[in-house]
């Protein structure tokens, strides 16, 4: 009996012919159906190795209802916080025996929702999600989604207005202590530069900037709050818009995202201003690089990792037990960030700081 070449997918219908038994025999035995004798089960194993056979994992999913696998739609996997994110789930995932799918975005709201048919077609068990920053979310098609059981977690980045299970930072906290630390360091033209406002994330860390201000007694100058993009380019820029401005200078900054931090403090130095006496800076994310540039970068610790465990562990409960953990009864769940403390928000040299 000829095997099948190397391009044919090989069957359990070419594994019953070559063992002269039935396909449901073949199919039981693969599945250690201990109906099937001992003897028997051996045979179609060691056939199945002989043959290179490779289960379909959607027919499987399709029979059993559950394919054991989270999809995770990120806005990309390049950047240590989602890389962060992506390893809590996997973690958490294969102690549950679940295997892991990512997909990226890129911050593209057109391809996530692609993407998240995408994964619905794949028969995933559940999705993962961090949604896109450019303000184009449809947030009437996640409702319709999680209104009709599609199994959706979100981490990180939460649409406004949008009754879903989440794990977040307290970004309200974590914004106002990294104010808080500015002001307490002397300085007092503090700007802010934000990130898109219809994001829950960024719409809490302005809410913590301004309440740390006004608890200081420090008036708000809306002309130092910018929208801006989490890039090095946009930070460059950012700084452009505030330094060539015929508005006074601000003497620090707190920054929603490390990326633009990093990209207004370059531009910084390329002016000659020294950061820490001349300007401090404070980042939020506490992505690697934030320890190796010189001066190192005071910014938010939001412990990423822990993020992605959380959410793998409330979503694979509820599909574990859905009447238990009902996922949309679960709400957010809030994190406690860490201000890091470095050299860019040292105005004086510590023996001289107030």
């Amino acid at each position: 009996m000829p095997t099948p070449t190397r391009k044919q997918k090989v069957t359990i219908h070419d594994i019953a012919r070559h063992l002269d038994m039935s396909a449901s025999t073949v199919s039981r035995a693969l599945n250690g159906n201990t109906v099937i004798s001992r003897a028997t089960r051996e045979a179609v194993l060691a056939k199945a190795t002989e043959l290179d056979y490779r289960p379909n994992g959607v027919a499987s999913a399709l029979r059993s209802g559950s394919s054991k696998l989270v999809g995770v739609l990120i806005p990309q996997a390049n950047r240590a916080f989602f890389a962060n994110i992506i390893n809590g789930v996997e973690a958490v995932a294969a102690e549950w025996g679940y295997r892991v799918l990512v997909m990226q975005h890129h911050n593209d709201s057109a391809r996530e929702l692609q993407y998240l048919e995408e994964l619905q077609r794949l028969r995933v068990d559940g999705i993962v999600v961090s949604v896109a920053n450019d303000g184009r979310n449809d947030r009437a098609r996640y409702a319709e989604l999680l209104g009709r059981g599609v199994v959706i977690h979100f981490v990180d980045r939460v649409l406004a207005g949008l009754r879903a299970a989440s794990v977040v930072v307290d970004d309200f906290g974590g914004a106002y202590a990294a104010t808080e630390h500015l002001l307490g360091r002397g300085y007092r033209r503090v700007a802010h530069l934000r990130g898109p406002a219809h994001l829950m994330i960024y719409a809490d860390r302005e809410r913590g900037y301004r309440a740390a201000l006004a608890d200081a007694g420090v008036e708000v100058d809306e002309r130092l709050i910018l929208d801006v993009a989490s890039s090095v380019a946009a930070g460059r820029e950012a700084f452009a818009r505030l330094f060539d401005a015929e508005v006074p200078s601000p003497d620090a900054v707190f920054s929603a995202s490390d990326f633009s931090a990093l990209g207004f403090m370059k531009s910084a130095q390329d002016r000659g201003l020294r950061i820490g006496p001349d300007l401090g800076i404070v980042g939020f994310m506490n992505e690697p690089f934030t320890e190796y540039v010189t001066p190192t970068v005071t910014t938010v610790e939001q412990h990423t990792i822990n993020m992605g465990q959380h959410a793998a562990r409330r979503l694979l409960g509820h599909l574990a037990d859905p009447e238990e953990h009902p996922l949309q009864d679960l709400g957010s769940l809030v994190l406690s960030p860490e201000l890091v403390i470095r050299e860019s928000s040292e105005r004086l040299p510590p023996n001289q700081n107030a």
